[in-house]
């Protein structure tokens, strides 16, 4: 209705967006690059609600687990590639694991509630990221843009459908 109001179609415009996400073969490729992430996080997300457990922080333990795999991958980057994608996985699960428990030891110890802690913990976790992809970790060939030394070839999980 807004883009009926402002004088677009709102058929073309729907039209539009679904030719993006899914009317090419790279279109669905990205579409599905952003959306798996996504529904594991989501995932994780409910079995915490099936628990009745309150679990804001998705979003930090999903960096925090960035982190862990991103440090196995730049500090055994000599591992074989069978060997160091299960490590990275491990790293990720457990620095995830560990940041949810920052905020699960201080409700069942103090009755600390877990909204407040896990959604503060996000900011905590983004700010992380952010300071090891500008600080220790910073690629001296970034071109003075923050990233990382480029991962082995043995860190990629196989494509899809290729």
């Amino acid at each position: 209705m807004i883009l009926a109001t402002i004088g677009v179609s709102p058929w073309e415009a729907l039209t539009s967006l679904l030719r993006g996400a899914f009317g090419s073969e790279f279109a669905l490729t990205q579409s599905a690059l952003k959306a798996i992430p996504l529904a594991l996080t989501g995932l994780s997300v409910a079995l915490c609600l099936r628990m009745r457990l309150w679990n804001i922080g998705a979003e930090g333990q999903f960096h925090a687990g960035a982190i862990g795999a991103s440090w196995a991958a730049l500090t055994f980057s000599d591992i074989t590639a069978p060997g160091l994608l299960p490590l990275m996985i491990g790293a990720s699960i457990l620095t995830g694991a560990f940041w949810a428990l920052l905020a699960a030891v201080p409700r069942a110890l103090w009755g600390v509630n877990e909204i407040i802690t896990t959604l503060l913990l996000n900011y905590v976790a983004i700010l992380a990221v952010a300071y090891l992809v500008t600080g220790p970790w910073r690629s001296a060939t970034g071109l003075n843009f923050p990233v990382t030394d480029l991962f082995g070839p043995g860190t990629r999980l196989p494509a899809l459908g290729g």
